[in-house]
């Protein structure tokens, strides 16, 4: 009997123990899923001064326009660059706060820093803050008006801060150390935003602004109150006296600004304290603290 030749087949190896088992793949008779849409990366940071894009406007008016371009008027010292701003204005804020000017700055703000809070109208159960609270006398305010209030003050002064938490006892009331804006603030969290003296040295006024719109609620309001502005002549050497880069907007600057992002101007005005027995009267008499107050949409 002849041998059958070799086979020239490959014998397959015996599988080991517990091994899986590879098994082809079944054709599915379902067409093929489409591929994923990319993620939407949001809108880029706009450049300070340019157009507000339509994807970061807060609303519309019934034209659909807004006044763009505002005018962003930086006189004296020229605005440096984010991280040097911020520095600048914490370093400022804690000499002061070592010096003691918290309480002056409280007391010289008193009668505008009020007639402002008052405009907000803070009620129970609403969320309130205080961007650059200082020594937190406005969050006090909010804490008092009733335990269900949220009130919340931010400052960028470590020493500014550690004043306020000593100084407010309230249990509703709490202080953040941080530069503003702030992103890990929730957005269409606060009923009511306040600030004193603050805005005009933020390195990117509009974007404050902006991130200030963010944060309230669908007819929240938003109370800026300043005493540096184009009207005030008093005030324009500020920059130069105190070694800080500053943004000189007019009253209708302001106005502008806070139309530019889609807040509604609900009020400007001039809050001029009355003249004590024996005073002479000062640019708080005579020009007065420009408040601009604004309203969210919804």
């Amino acid at each position: 009997m002849t041998p059958s030749p070799p086979s020239t087949q490959r014998r397959a190896r015996p599988r080991p123990r517990g091994a899986p088992v590879c098994r082809p793949a079944r054709r599915s008779s379902r067409p093929p899923l489409p591929p994923s849409p990319a993620p939407r990366s949001p809108a880029p940071r706009p450049p300070p001064g340019s157009p507000i894009p339509r994807a970061y406007r807060v609303g519309l008016t019934p034209n659909g326009r807004r006044a763009c371009g505002a005018p962003r008027a930086r006189h004296g010292r020229a605005m440096p660059s984010e991280e040097q701003q911020v520095e600048s204005v914490r370093d400022l804020f804690d000499a002061w706060a070592r010096k003691g000017r918290d309480e002056g700055m409280e007391e010289g703000h008193g009668f505008a820093a009020r007639e402002a809070f008052r405009r907000l109208g803070v009620a129970p159960g609403q969320h309130y803050l205080d961007v650059g609270c200082g020594n937190g006398y406005s969050v006090r305010w909010a804490a008092d008006v009733d335990p269900s209030v949220s009130a919340v003050g931010l400052d960028v002064s470590p020493e500014m801060i550690a004043k306020a938490r000593a100084k407010t006892p309230q249990p509703n009331a709490r202080f953040i150390h941080a530069p503003f804006p702030l992103p890990l603030l929730k957005a269409k969290t606060f009923h009511a935003i306040f600030s004193m003296e603050v805005f005009y040295y933020l390195p990117d006024l509009t974007w404050g602004i902006l991130s200030a719109a963010r944060l309230l609620v669908p007819g929240g309001l938003f109370a800026c109150v300043v005493d540096y502005y184009e009207e005030n002549a008093a005030s324009h050497g500020w920059p130069e006296d105190v070694g800080v880069a500053m943004h000189r907007l007019s009253e209708a600057g302001w106005r502008a600004a806070m139309e530019e992002v889609g807040l509604e101007v609900v009020e400007q005005a001039r809050l001029r304290p009355p003249l004590a027995e024996g005073e002479a009267p000062s640019w708080k008499q005579t020009e007065g603290s420009l408040l601009t107050l604004a309203r969210r949409p919804g």
